[in-house]
């Protein structure tokens, strides 16, 4: 019997080259975030999470498929700050 497969992603902030985020792929096609991943946030200008290393906004965009995902935008203003 084969086993499941993992696969595990890593995402780097477009500002500061530190790790973003962590991400799981299970042999089912399922993503499961890590749970000491910053947390998702929405403000007007769309989905973004806060850099732990350089407290930069960075921008996520959703991406189209069937499945409800994000992914870093292309875009990114490495001179804005988040909020507290």
């Amino acid at each position: 019997m084969d086993k499941p497969v993992m696969r595990v992603s890593f995402a780097e902030c477009p500002c500061c080259d530190g790790e973003l985020y962590v991400t799981v792929t299970t042999g089912d096609g399922v993503f499961h975030s890590m749970k000491d991943n910053p947390r998702l946030q929405q403000d007007a200008k769309g989905y973004f999470m806060k850099c732990r290393h350089c407290s930069k906004r960075v921008a996520l965009k959703p991406v189209p498929g069937p499945l409800a995902t994000l992914a870093l935008d292309d875009h990114q203003n490495c001179d804005e700050l988040t909020p507290m």
